[in-house]
């Protein structure tokens, strides 16, 4: 039967009679830690929002058997028993069936909000026998799968801790990034459906750390968000932009993508204002992707900020639209120029593909483009255009440039020829 402890308790109650059967099964021990992020707070409200656990508990239980067990070991941490495991896979399996259950919006007041969610496994006998050390290793897996902002969970290994160490330290070495001079523009080429014409580039910040060398953005931007710097390395990347825009012949959009933080502070209207003062590029020119995490909080500050933008001649973006069909009514509320879709949608199931195809013939509609991102097949770019999709980007088109190289590939844009792509 599932067990349930709603208080916070002690998990030995649990493990112990487990552990010590004659014929122990293989056990799992899964940490979850559920996190509220400000903004979640700000949408939903603190009364709705320290009562949303409960309705976080309930989506949990569906995704257990009837011999699991489920505890709260705090406030925001929970502990559960799947026992008998029937492989590591299935742990795995069931962790990560959670954290998407966990990561579904949250509904209220008609307003949508998302928690951050972390998984840390330990397995027995593999990782321990005992209740302090399976509890251990299933900490530091979860420790390591906040500090890296894993999407999925984490399964236990002898070198976490080393490297949950290693990833604190980076986040100093960060911090100073933009000063040092370690952080580098490049641009990822747009292509219109067929991919044979360029129609845009797509901004790509990459660190080059002095120890660790090169760094990709899904690396250290959700670490750069975590230590409070995202905004800044937005606000540089925005200004480097234009000037190399500016600069760039032909006269191509360059898309730079924006943070929420930048809308709630209310800097993101001087910046885009400062940047095209100070460097003359045409606000046409420069197309502005905006989270749907940035709109959720609807407020009159940042509907005239949305309007001031849309006024001054910047292109607007609802970017990585993939997540729910919920995003796509964004695009009926404010003036975007175009969508751009979750590269993870590329290649997936029907149900996925059907919010591509949703948001292309919403975007169709109302005189918009889509852009398809991740195309690395053949296969992907036909089913992006039998999705209704009118531009894509990745790697089977051309990967990421210097501002230097920009010209030449817009210049002599990729092709096909007898099924090959050549540049």
């Amino acid at each position: 039967m599932l067990d349930f402890v709603h208080r916070p308790q002690s998990p030995r109650l649990l493990l112990e009679p487990a552990l010590m059967a004659t014929e122990a099964p293989s056990i799992a021990v899964l940490r979850v830690r559920i996190t509220r992020p400000q903004s979640f707070t700000e949408i939903i409200g603190p009364r709705y929002a320290n009562a949303v656990l409960n309705v976080a508990i309930d989506r949990l239980k569906s995704a257990l058997h009837g011999s699991d067990s489920l505890l709260r070991m705090d406030k925001d941490e929970l502990a559960i028993v799947l026992n008998p495991m029937q492989s590591v896979a299935e742990a795995e399996e069931v962790a990560n069936e959670m954290i998407d259950l966990l990561q579904r919006p949250y509904f209220c007041r008609g307003k949508s909000a998302r928690l951050n969610v972390a998984v840390g496994i330990a397995v027995s006998p593999d990782d321990g026998t005992d209740v302090e050390t399976l509890l251990y290793c299933a900490e530091t897996a979860l420790d390591f799968a906040e500090v890296s902002h894993a999407s999925r969970s984490i399964l236990y290994e002898d070198d976490l801790e080393a490297k949950t160490e290693a990833r604190h330290a980076l986040s100093g070495d960060l911090a100073s990034a933009v000063e040092s001079s370690q952080l580098h523009l490049y641009y990822q080429p747009q292509f219109s459906i067929d991919g044979t014409r360029v129609v845009g580039f797509q901004t790509s910040p990459q660190w080059k750390h002095p120890q660790h060398g090169w760094i990709s953005p899904s690396n250290f931007l959700p670490l750069a968000e975590e230590i409070g710097v995202l905004q800044d390395i937005a606000a540089w990347a925005l200004r480097t932009a234009c000037i190399q825009a500016a600069a760039l012949r032909p006269r191509f959009t360059l898309s730079v993508a924006t943070c929420p933080l930048q809308f709630t502070s209310g800097k993101i209207l001087p910046s885009v204002a400062g940047a095209l003062a100070t460097t003359g590029l045409e606000p046409s020119r420069l197309a502005l992707e905006i989270p749907e995490q940035a709109l959720l909080h609807e407020s009159n500050a940042l509907r005239s900020t949305i309007d001031s933008l849309h006024r001054m001649g910047v292109k607007l973006v609802l970017a990585n639209v993939g997540s729910s069909f919920g995003a796509l009514d964004l695009l009926n509320r404010f003036p975007f120029s175009s969508v751009t879709l979750e590269a993870a949608l590329v290649g997936q199931s029907s149900r996925q593909r059907s919010i591509v195809r949703a948001a292309a013939m919403l975007a169709k509609e109302l005189g918009l483009s889509a852009l398809a991102q991740g195309i690395e097949t053949e296969a992907d770019l036909s089913d992006a255009a039998a999705d209704g999709c009118t531009a894509v980007q990745g790697p089977l088109l051309g990967n990421i440039v210097t501002a230097s190289q920009m010209p030449a590939i817009a210049g002599h844009p990729a092709g096909h020829e007898g099924g090959k792509l050549v540049q």
